[in-house]
């Protein structure tokens, strides 16, 4: 009997680079912050992703494309993918690669100041009609 070698949460990182965003291919889930987690039980490896907006229509793809490539490393069995929505997908965790290639392909992201700022505070009127 051999003995089967557990998948290595690195390995499987190094390969989610390779998964591109479908309609942005210059960039990878990873540099766009949407890998949330990933997890492995021996030689069965689950992905939570994150969403990066509510309806994004290619989420079906985004899976096939993960589940594709993590499934090349030759020690993977199975590979679940999963899309929650909590803690909610932002600009921030686009990294600085991420930005990069996204100005190239001519969207430019929001600096990621976001988290380094203390809450904006808005003061807005409120005008009380007299009766």
């Amino acid at each position: 009997m051999a003995i089967s070698e557990s998948v290595s949460i690195d390995r499987v990182y190094e390969v989610l680079v390779t998964v591109k965003d479908p309609e942005i291919d210059s960039v990878s889930i990873i540099d766009l912050g949407m890998v949330e987690e990933v997890t492995n039980s021996g030689n069965i490896v689950k992905v939570v992703l994150l969403p990066t907006f509510l309806g994004c229509p290619a989420l079906e793809i985004i899976k096939k494309n993960t589940i594709d490539a993590i499934k090349q490393l030759p020690e993977v069995e199975d590979v679940e993918v999963e899309f929650v929505f909590h803690p909610p997908w932002t600009s921030d965790r686009i990294t600085e690669e991420g930005h990069v290639n996204l100005r190239a392909f001519g969207i430019a992201p929001p600096p990621g100041i976001l988290k380094k700022t203390a809450p904006i505070m808005w003061i807005v009127p409120i005008v009380v009609p007299h009766m």
